[in-house]
């Protein structure tokens, strides 16, 4: 409601005060609620209420007409500037009552109810500069408010967002990358951030409240598949295949995903399949080896064919939901490069030139279905099936000492099956009081057969094959108190039985090992104290008893992991802590052939060892959409101890290289981040600016010819971008990377630095699209300098639902304009030794592209 003086608008606005108090309904007072002065449909200026809703602004100059208040959650309050009473020492008072703007989201109700705020924000995609074909990963970059990142993360205000909802319905879960390039602007009616969205088939108190992006869809989208095909043909026999079925429905979104090329692109990436996974309760380093071939991105390859699927369906009704995935995917990549291996001295260890071919095929599933037996019960089941197989081989040539050259040919072969089961029961007894059981079976079976031979003879030979079972019973109390203190018990009880037999002529060792778990968590968790601050916490007794052979181990560990956060509608600022425990591979006890030439030797006594680890973080955000401003830092500190790290003890006379585990006691690692983003001139010429300052160093000592060494790394990472956003035709872009690293290994020092920088000239019509990208890369890596120049282009016609292209990626390349020989260089040290990697082929292509919309 309005408190409002009518009175004869007499004098000039601008020499008028005006002042007054902003409550919300419930009686509250409103701090940082927005205040816009307009004439008419022109905005003069802006203030905001102080912490106790108090706010006071002169009127700027101009013909101020309209005032108006807004706040997320709450109607925006208009009032006419006419009608306010004017004093004789041109002052106007105004107070101002905000009403709340309730609305239902299937399932919950986000709204201001004095004790938890709405916090709701609509993108309005109006005045971005986008045609109807822009994908959704063009429409959130625009913006300054979000942060992408090259494996599909989506951060807004310093919180990543793993949930895409269609028409306020589950749609894309950890699956940000096939949104990115599936959704488009002619589907979308709106996109709204919802910062505080729960769950609906969970009874926890404790439920973490995430941020999620909500696309409305335009009617001609809903209870109907859209279908859409892309093909792309050219020189050298480049090819790109592409096809999606859309559904977004009332109770079920359903889309089916495929693309077929042999230009290095892929629509879904590693990060997303790590946490399928991980929910899963697997991942083992054989997993995470052939997920590593089959899905980090690399165009630096002389060849290289992909072809992915993804099939998704999500149904949700009042009484169930069903939730299933699963992916498919095949692949068969070239690469070349080199390589140079150092001593810390910089004397030559090997170099060598090597052809890596690798082939696989993996198909990943999943499926949850939840059940509301009742209001106060809900019953849930889980399933994962995977099978993964890679196959590779490498020929190579490398040079010893500067003198003995030898050719190894190496080939594996990795088939792994794996399976889940789980079922999780929960039950409300009480209002305040849940009862739950969580209940899962896993197993995995992996071969791994490993060759190397010479021209004359077989060098090495195994055949190794992995076998685990994992089975867990958990149960749990979980008591609300109060909103600021809801404690729960949780009570564990696990057995990880696994084996690793194998033969080759290195004195192998069968190993079988079993680990049986007894954990005690005591978590507490709060929210809204002071009305901003939320915090978590879980403290763990776990008792670990480890078998292998004749050896025998018994733990007590204390694991943690704690976490509190204040939150306003602008800021965040957030700490945690943790202390974890993670047991060695198995693998470790024994000798494996690993990256075609480095023959890595164990110790029977590590599979009864195991790593912790520290970690500690503070971040803060800042996000302000009407001032298109983001800005924040953070801070990480993470302690190893006991890690296991290989390290170089010699060449072998075969020609293979000879590696040994050893437990480091203690490595540290520190990194400080600070970025910001801003939309400047946003009403004449909007230009988007990014800045990004990442420090990192590395305190983790190596063992160099048995003997532990101190190494420290220290890199300084800068980041910097610039892009227009006018509504002229032509339009630049503007992106530049540059890192400066620094090696000490025992007082001798080695420096390189590398610089990446795009830069992009875009034309932009109803109907056609062109973009022209120029990359220029300068890496310096021990006095030696590498240097890349290379051209793209895009040109796309729309006519109708018909959209005609031409794409070229290197082009240059196929021209020979420029002498390219290095993609991707870079040094590290590891394994005791230093390595600079030259990746010396890169894909090119001119292609005809064509896409149809139905």
């Amino acid at each position: 409601m309005l408190i409002l003086c009518l009175n004869f608008w007499a004098v000039k606005a601008q020499d008028i005060e005006v002042s007054g108090m902003v409550s919300f309904s419930d009686g509250g007072v409103a701090p940082g609620v927005t205040i816009v002065i307009k004439e008419n449909e022109k905005m003069l200026s802006y203030h905001s209420t102080m912490s106790d809703g108090s706010y006071k602004f002169k009127m700027p100059s101009g013909n101020a007409n309209l005032l108006l208040f807004k706040s997320i959650g709450y109607k925006t309050t208009e009032v006419n500037i006419k009608t306010l009473k004017i004093t004789d020492q041109k002052h106007a008072s105004l107070d101002v009552t905000l009403q709340e703007d309730a609305f239902e989201l299937k399932g919950i109700v986000i709204q201001g109810d004095g004790k938890k705020e709405r916090d709701t924000v609509a993108l309005n995609l109006d005045k971005m500069n986008l045609t109807e074909n822009s994908k959704f990963r063009e429409i959130l970059s625009k913006s300054p408010n979000f942060r992408l990142e090259d494996d599909g993360s989506i951060f807004y205000k310093g919180k990543p967002i793993d949930k895409i909802l269609l028409n306020n319905r589950p749609g894309f879960v950890n699956q940000n990358s096939v949104a990115l390039e599936s959704i488009e602007k002619r589907m979308i009616e709106g996109i709204k951030i919802i910062n505080n969205y729960k769950n609906n088939f969970s009874l926890n108190f404790d439920e973490v409240e995430e941020t999620v992006l909500n696309i409305d869809t335009k009617e001609g989208f809903k209870n109907i598949i859209k279908p859409s095909f892309q093909a792309g043909y050219g020189y050298d026999n480049k090819y790109n295949f592409q096809g999606e079925a859309l559904y977004f429905g009332n109770q079920l979104n359903s889309f089916l995903t495929t693309h077929t090329n042999n230009i290095g692109k892929m629509n879904v990436n590693l990060r997303e399949i790590d946490v399928l996974l991980r929910s899963q309760e697997s991942l083992s380093v054989y997993q995470q080896n052939v997920l590593n071939e089959l899905l980090i991105p690399n165009k630096n390859r002389l060849s290289d064919f992909s072809s992915s699927t993804n099939y998704t369906f999500r149904k949700e009704t009042p009484a169930n939901r069903i939730n299933a995935t699963v992916y498919y995917f095949n692949t068969d990549r070239t690469s070349s490069l080199f390589s140079q291996s150092t001593n810390y001295d910089g004397s030559e260890i090997f170099k060598t030139n090597q052809t890596i071919h690798t082939k696989g095929n993996t198909l990943l599933s999943n499926i949850i279905v939840d059940f509301k037996m009742k209001t106060n019960q809900i019953l849930s089941y889980q399933f994962g099936g995977n099978l993964l197989r890679d196959k590779g081989f490498s020929p190579q040539e490398s040079v010893y000492g500067g003198v003995d050259s030898i050719h190894i040919f190496s080939a594996q072969k990795t088939s792994i099956g794996s399976m889940i089961n789980k079922v999780n029961y929960d039950y409300k007894v009480a209002k305040n009081l849940i009862l739950g059981s969580r209940t899962f079976w896993y197993t995995e079976r992996s071969a791994i057969p490993v060759s190397a031979s010479t021209d004359q003879q077989t060098i090495f030979n195994q055949d190794l094959v992995y076998r685990k079972n994992n089975i867990g019973q958990s149960i749990f109390l979980r008591y609300k108190q109060s909103e600021f203190f809801s404690p729960s018990l949780e009570l564990n009880a696990g057995r990880v039985s696994e084996e690793l037999n194998g033969q080759h002529n290195l004195n192998a060792r069968d190993l079988d090992r079993s680990i049986m778990t007894y954990k005690a968590n005591f978590k507490v968790f709060g929210e809204r104290i002071l009305k901003r601050i939320r915090y978590d916490a879980v403290f763990g007794i776990d008792h670990g008893d480890y078998k292998m052979g004749n050896g025998k181990r018994n733990y007590l560990n204390f694991p943690f992991d704690a976490k509190i956060r204040f939150e306003n509608k602008l800021d965040l600022i957030e700490f945690n802590a943790a202390n974890k425990f993670t047991p060695y591979d198995l693998q470790s006890g024994t000798v494996v052939l690993q990256s075609y030439n480095r023959v890595i030797q164990g110790s029977t006594a590590y599979p009864l060892n195991q790593s912790k680890t520290r970690i500690m973080g503070l971040k803060y955000a800042h996000n302000d959409f009407l001032k298109m401003l983001s800005y924040g830092g953070s801070a990480n500190y993470v302690k190893n101890i006991d890690q296991l790290k290989d390290a170089f003890v010699k060449v072998i006379g075969n020609g293979l290289q000879q590696y040994q585990l050893y437990a480091i006691p203690s490595g540290e690692q520190y990194s400080v981040e600070a970025y910001g983003a801003k939309t400047i001139f946003s009403a004449g010429f909007p230009i988007k600016l990014d800045l990004n300052f990442k420090y990192l160093a590395n305190n983790s000592p190596v063992y160099i010819m048995g003997n532990l060494s101190s190494v420290k790394n220290k890199d300084k990472i800068i980041r910097a971008g610039l892009e227009s956003n006018t509504s002229s035709p032509i339009n630049i872009e503007i992106n530049t990377k540059n890192t400066f690293s620094n090696i000490n290994v025992d007082g001798n020092r080695y420096s390189s630095s590398y610089s990446t920088n795009n830069f992009l000239l875009k034309y932009r019509t109803k109907k056609n699209e062109a973009t022209l990208t120029f990359l220029y890369n300068n890496d310096h890596i021990i006095g030696k300098k590498y240097i890349r120049r290379n051209f793209n282009l895009s040109l796309k016609r729309t006519i109708g639902k018909t959209i005609l292209g031409v794409e070229a990626e290197n082009f240059d390349d196929i021209f020979k304009i420029f002498d390219n020989t290095a993609y991707n260089s870079i040094l590290n040290f590891q394994n005791g030794i230093n390595t600079v990697t030259v990746r010396n082929m890169a894909i090119s292509y001119i292609m005809f592209t064509i896409k149809q919309n139905f």
